[in-house]
C-alpha cells in the first residue's frame, strides 16, 4: 500500500485527533508533512490525503501556500482521495475551483451548532451511515462559496451554506466545521490555544463546559478511510 499523506498546516503542535488515531490502529504508512516549514514532496504517490486546519487564509500569497494549492490540484487531478478540513477545506477548494471561491466571513461562525445533510449527501460514501443533523464545534473565519459547476453541497447550516462538500470530478472532499475531536480533544485545544481564542472573543471556559463528543460526525473519517482503502485494493487488483 502506497503512504497516506497527512499534510498538517498548523505552525504550532495540537492535540492528538481522531484521523491520527484511526490510522494508527490501521497501521498504515504515514507521511506526515509540517507543511509551513517543509517542502511538500513529489512525486505524489499516496493512497490519500488529509489536508488539515491552520489559522491561515486559503487566498494568502504566502509561499508555502502557493505550493500546496498546487500540490492538492494535481493530487485531486490525479485521483487520489482528498479530505479537507477547515483550511484544509478551503485549500482544496481553492486549489479546484479557484482562490475566489473562498471568502472572508462578515462574522466568525463558532462553537457548537447543526449542520444538515443535502439531499446530495444521499448517496455520499464521506457521508453514509450518518444522520441528517449532525452536532458539530465550528471555528471558521473563512467560507468556500458554494455555486461553482463542479462542486456539490452535501451539509449546511444556518449560519453557513456550504459545511460540506465534493469535487464533482474525483474522490475530494471539504468538510469546514471540526469533528476531528472528541470532547476530551476540544477541551484540550480550548486550553492549548485560548489565548487565541479568547482574542476572537470566545469563551474557552463555557466552551469547555457545553463540550460535547461530535460522536456520529465523527464517521466521515471512518468513511474517508475505507474510500481510501477500497482504492487502494481496485488499484492492487489491477495490477495483478
Amino acid at each position: 500500500m502506497k503512504p497516506f499523506l497527512y499534510i498538517d498546516n498548523w505552525n504550532r503542535a495540537q492535540p492528538r485527533n481522531r484521523l491520527e488515531q484511526l490510522l494508527e490502529e490501521r497501521s498504515w504508512p504515514v507521511e506526515r508533512i509540517r507543511a509551513q516549514s517543509s517542502t511538500l514532496p513529489a512525486p505524489l504517490e499516496y493512497c490519500g490525503v488529509f489536508v488539515g486546519p491552520s489559522d491561515s487564509s486559503a487566498y494568502d500569497l504566502d509561499p508555502w501556500i502557493v505550493e500546496e494549492r498546487g500540490t492538492l490540484r494535481r493530487l485531486a487531478q490525479s485521483g487520489v482521495p482528498v479530505l479537507g478540513l477547515c483550511f484544509g477545506s478551503q485549500m482544496l477548494g481553492a486549489a479546484l475551483f479557484g482562490v475566489d471561491v473562498v471568502q472572508r466571513r462578515r462574522a466568525r461562525e463558532s462553537g457548537f451548532g447543526e449542520i444538515v445533510r443535502a439531499p446530495a449527501a444521499s448517496d455520499d460514501p464521506l457521508l453514509a451511515n450518518l444522520p441528517d443533523r449532525l452536532d458539530v464545534f465550528h471555528w471558521h473565519g473563512d467560507e468556500v462559496v458554494p455555486g461553482h459547476p463542479d462542486m456539490e453541497v452535501l451539509a449546511a447550516s444556518a449560519a453557513c451554506s456550504n459545511q460540506i462538500w465534493r469535487w464533482r470530478g474525483g474522490p475530494a472532499w471539504g468538510v469546514q466545521p471540526h469533528p476531528e475531536y472528541d470532547r476530551a480533544g476540544l477541551c484540550a485545544w480550548f486550553s492549548q490555544d485560548e489565548e487565541r481564542f479568547r482574542a476572537a472573543g470566545y469563551d474557552t471556559g463555557q466552551a469547555a463546559a457545553a463540550a460535547v463528543d461530535c460522536g456520529p460526525a465523527a464517521t466521515m473519517f471512518e468513511n474517508f478511510l475505507a474510500i481510501v482503502a477500497a482504492q487502494a485494493a481496485a488499484a492492487a487488483g489491477r495490477r495483478r
